[in-house]
C-alpha cells in the first residue's frame, strides 16, 4: 500500500467497545511508539497508560469530550 493510500483511508474512531485492551495488542503499540525514528534519535517523549475507568473524573477535566472516556485507555504522549 502507498502511503498516500494510508492517508487517504485513515478515520477516527470514537466508539469504543467496553473491554478490556489485549496486553499483546497494548505491547505492540508501545514497541511501535518506541522504534518510531525521532530527531537525532533524542527520544524526547513518554508515553503513559492511562485507565479510563479508575481516572473517568479526572480525564473528564482534560477533555470534555464524552467519547474520550468511553474508551478503556488512554495514550498520553508527553
Amino acid at each position: 500500500m502507498e502511503f498516500i493510500d494510508v492517508i487517504n483511508e485513515r478515520y477516527s474512531v470514537r466508539g469504543y467497545l467496553d473491554k478490556k485492551v489485549e496486553k499483546e495488542k497494548l505491547d505492540y503499540v508501545l514497541k511501535a511508539a518506541t522504534i518510531a525514528p525521532t530527531g537525532v534519535n533524542a527520544q524526547p517523549f513518554k508515553v503513559y497508560v492511562i485507565d479510563t475507568k479508575k481516572y473517568k473524573d479526572e480525564l473528564s477535566e482534560i477533555y470534555a469530550a464524552k467519547w474520550f472516556v468511553e474508551a478503556p485507555l488512554v495514550l498520553a504522549v508527553v
